[in-house]
């Protein structure tokens, strides 16, 4: 953080020094200056503003530039504003105790710093905030109650804003809840052909339908998948980037969208690993199940009875989907256990493939 004067001191004072020095008074400046000897003893004393017209009649009689009058005083209230701002700051020391900073700091997401006050001052920027106190009313879906006790909401919130920051740079048309509809059947596909470039594909995809997608590694005790909410005008889907099975990856943006095409604009959700039993939860868990595999086709393979890899590598094929997709519902649904496909489970990250670091 750049050096902070701890003191303002007015242009006045300036004023004041220089009028002694030529052995003039306060009446004189007003006689010369046309304005009124009290306003030049409040401007003295800091009680009035340089405003761009005394700073010419300044410059006209005291010398020195209009701009190097103005910038005195320009100058003068930015520190005085910013000092108010690190008193403001010093009272909020205490609430840094529920603030993982250090975490937010490994991200890269604020500067490391061991002085309290700048570390209060930062948390105001990354969160666009002027006081702690308002995290809570900015990311309100954060500080809901889950069943994770372990979660850290403000580590939650950092995880929330920092997609909402990511979301700025979308162009994004309108949004068209009939082309993402349409667009399942493709990033279905994709889920099977899994190239490289994968999320820049994906991200291209829903971008047409009017749907923002950022992806942004999560914090420590956050335990988040995904998250869904309307940014502006658009729906924003936001994913966990570190590599998890590509079925739950899979299924936490399908989630997402399931949120976004059955409940509401002023509905904001989150998808943690554990979760209370929800009635909107429940019906984005549905659409997700129905939309990436749908039941009559999982029924007729599982009425077959063989779960090798042999087979569901070929009802894949078939299916053109994600043979982890595959595998991953009959694990949830208890018909292998979890040790079976172990080792065959492939890892998927939520970056573009020139930028990935997961």
């Amino acid at each position: 953080m750049s050096y902070q004067p701890r003191k303002a001191i007015h242009p006045g004072r300036a004023i004041e020094r220089l009028l002694g020095d030529m052995g003039m008074s306060q009446k004189w400046l007003s006689e010369r200056t046309g304005l009124t000897e009290k306003h030049i003893s409040k401007m003295i004393n800091g009680e009035a503003a340089i405003t761009e017209d005394t700073a010419v009649r300044l410059e006209n009689v005291l010398g020195g530039s209009a701009k190097f009058w103005a910038n005195l005083d320009s100058n003068y209230r930015t520190t005085k504003a910013k000092i108010e701002q690190e008193r403001r700051a010093a009272a909020e020391i205490e609430m840094l105790g529920d603030i993982p900073y250090t975490d937010l700091v490994n991200l890269v997401w604020v500067e490391k710093t061991n002085n309290k006050v700048e570390r209060v001052l930062n948390l105001w920027k990354f969160f666009g905030v002027n006081s702690l106190s308002q995290i809570p009313l900015t990311q309100k879906v954060a500080f809901r109650q889950t069943v994770d006790r372990n979660l850290n909401a403000y580590a939650l919130a950092a995880w929330l804003r920092k997609g909402e920051m990511e979301a700025n740079g979308l162009q994004l048309p309108e949004y068209s809840e009939d082309r993402l509809l349409s667009s399942i059947r493709t990033i279905r596909r994709l889920t099977y052909d899994a190239p490289e470039d994968f999320y820049d594909r994906l991200k291209k995809i829903l971008q047409e339908a009017g749907v923002g997608l950022v992806a942004v590694k999560n914090p420590k005790n956050t335990s988040v998948h995904g998250a869904t909410r309307w940014y502006g005008r658009n729906p924003l889907v936001q994913l966990s980037i570190h590599g998890k099975n590509a079925d739950k990856m899979w299924f936490s943006l399908f989630h997402e969208i399931g949120h976004i095409v059955k409940h509401g604009k002023r509905e904001q959700f989150i998808s943690f690993d554990k979760m209370e039993s929800d009635e909107r939860e429940d019906e984005a868990n549905e659409f997700a199940s129905e939309a990436l595999l749908p039941k009559t086709e999982f029924d007729e393979f599982v009425s077959k009875c063989d779960f090798s890899i042999t087979a569901v590598n070929k009802f894949a094929s078939r299916a053109e989907i994600s043979p982890d997709i595959i595998m991953g519902r009959l694990e949830h649904d208890g018909l292998v256990p979890y040790t079976q496909f172990a080792k065959n489970h492939a890892k998927l990250c939520m970056q573009s493939s020139h930028e990935r670091n997961c």
